[in-house]
């Protein structure tokens, strides 16, 4: 399995920013955004990866995947919620 591979990712609509939004929970400060969900989902896979390769430079310890409930409160749904917007995607 390739490392990034192990990290989730949430993508949601941001009104106030008008386009799609995706994070790596469990990467601090990594982000992407696009103005589809692919293009979000695509923009985060290489910031992921730029990310791992990056602390692996410096020799930084690559966090431990979270599972999805231990940063969701309310609820997770893999694939698409057409109401809110929100596409969620977990490692396999």
């Amino acid at each position: 399995m390739i490392v990034e591979d192990k990290y989730q990712i949430k993508i949601f609509y941001s009104e106030e920013d008008e386009c799609y939004i995706a994070i790596a929970p469990d990467l601090p400060y990594c982000s992407a955004y696009g103005a589809t969900m692919e293009e979000a989902l695509k923009e985060i896979q290489i910031a992921k990866k730029g990310w791992i390769e990056s602390a692996k430079k410096v020799n930084l310890p690559l966090p431990v995947p979270l599972e999805k409930q231990d940063y969701c409160q309310d609820y997770y749904i893999d694939g698409i919620n057409k109401g809110k917007g929100d596409y969620h995607t977990h490692a396999k």
